[in-house]
């Protein structure tokens, strides 16, 4: 189990992150002079925000078909390399068009990372190893989303050298991200049937061992028969709506307390620096929420308690901002594992967590076209209406959770009695 975790979890993480880093810079990018510099006035910088995530919807489901037929190191390194294209070409525009045009195509590029990422690992690990795998890489990319607000200030202060504004670094140095897909793809492991770094023996030995777990484990393509009766499963649809919710406030998040920190004084450079600290205690706990998760094989209430977490969170930023900005990040951030994690546990055969995978992470493009619109520039500097919507969306979550096992239990009890 160690070997494998070397081979899947890091190359995966890697990939994240800067999947993270890459999609959320924007913000940063803005409070270092590209809002006036391509004339983001009025809704411009939403229209920019929410272009991205109807091209990363429409990319999920193909992206994973095309992860099967070409294997993961193909067709992850291959995404990972485009997107670094796109990325260096936006920090050589002139437009607020072709920013918003760059931000699509980004989308289309970046949509299979996250879906491929957990039915890579749902497919390598047992059910109660999951959420810890899944936290473990996602927290990478929380580490990211702190060290982004950091890297955004250093290569701020690198404006006006070859006569590019601080901005346009944020996006010229994500060039590197090609050089690193070429690094993952001579890391990065196939799946447990057509993996090459273990011996026969052990192969066979781990493969039985997720048969007992689960009673399956070969890879299996993603047919029209399985697609429907996934898409025709109201608990896939309840999955999505609920993991909305929790993202709609992780982008808003991302995307707006370098705004709201430059409403709170802290100007520029310093805005994207202080961004960076609530993300580190948050690391912590989605250690410790995940460890847990695992241990005592129960996932709805740790999602109840970093949800009530949100709440907290977004009723003090009002009263005591940046104390709020810690709780919110900590409740939104560890939720994403966590309901991803109940997600696949839930889906049986390797199609169907494909497919769940995809339907799960439609709700975080879903959440971002929200978290793009809730906080709105004539709002600032209180944020009042996108404040109360976060909060009102983390109590539908919980509403959810609580009724969740028991709804399922009235209809799996009702079907037996009508069978």
């Amino acid at each position: 189990v160690r070997k494998i975790d070397f081979r899947v979890l890091p190359p995966l993480a890697i990939m994240f992150a800067i999947s993270i880093i890459d999609r959320i810079n924007i913000g940063s990018a803005r409070v270092l002079g590209m809002n006036k510099e391509l004339e983001l006035t009025g809704n411009r910088y939403n229209v920019c925000l929410l272009l991205f995530f109807p091209a990363y919807i429409l990319a999920e489901l193909p992206s994973n078909y095309f992860l099967v037929k070409f294997r993961p190191a193909i067709w992850l390194t291959f995404i990972l390399f485009s997107w670094g294209a796109v990325l260096t070409g936006m920090g050589f525009t002139h437009n607020w068009r072709v920013l918003a045009f760059l931000r699509f195509v980004l989308g289309i590029f970046e949509g299979g990372m996250l879906p491929g990422m957990v039915y890579i690992i749902s497919s390598w690990y047992c059910r109660f190893e999951v959420h810890r795998r899944i936290g473990w890489a996602y927290s990478v990319g929380v580490l990211s989303s702190a060290f982004a607000g950091v890297l955004s200030y250093a290569l701020g202060l690198m404006g006006g050298i070859r006569h590019m504004a601080a901005w346009r670094w944020v996006y010229s140095a994500s060039g590197t991200t090609m050089a690193v897909a070429i690094i993952c793809y001579f890391w990065l492991a196939s799946f447990p049937e057509e993996s090459r770094f273990l011996k026969a023996e052990d192969k066979d030995l781990y493969i039985a061992r997720l048969e007992r777990d689960r009673g399956n484990s070969a890879t299996e393509p993603i047919t029209w028969k399985v697609l429907k009766e996934t898409l025709s499963d109201w608990t896939t649809w309840m999955t999505w709506l609920l993991f909305t919710f929790t993202n709609s406030s992780t982008y808003a998040l991302a995307f707006f307390v370098p705004s709201i920190l430059t409403g709170m004084g802290y100007a520029g450079l310093k805005a994207s620096l202080f961004s960076a600290w609530p993300y580190l205690p948050t690391i912590r706990l989605l250690w410790i929420g995940s460890y847990i998760s695992d241990k005592t094989k129960m996932r709805i209430p740790i999602i109840i308690f970093q949800s009530i977490l949100m709440i907290i969170g977004f009723i003090r930023i009002n009263q005591v901002r940046y104390l709020g900005v810690f709780f919110a990040t900590m409740g939104c951030q560890c939720n994403v594992p966590a309901q991803i994690s109940l997600a696949q546990m839930n889906a049986i055969g390797s199609a169907r967590r494909s497919i769940v995978a995809v339907v799960t992470v439609w709700g975080g493009a879903s959440g971002g076209i929200i978290g793009s619109l809730i906080f709105r520039t004539q709002d600032a500097l209180h944020y009042t209406s996108g404040l109360y919507t976060s909060i009102s969306m983390a109590s539908c979550i919980i509403l959810g959770m609580l009724g969740w096992a028991p709804i399922i239990t009235f209809v799996t009890s009702g079907l037996k009695k009508v069978l």
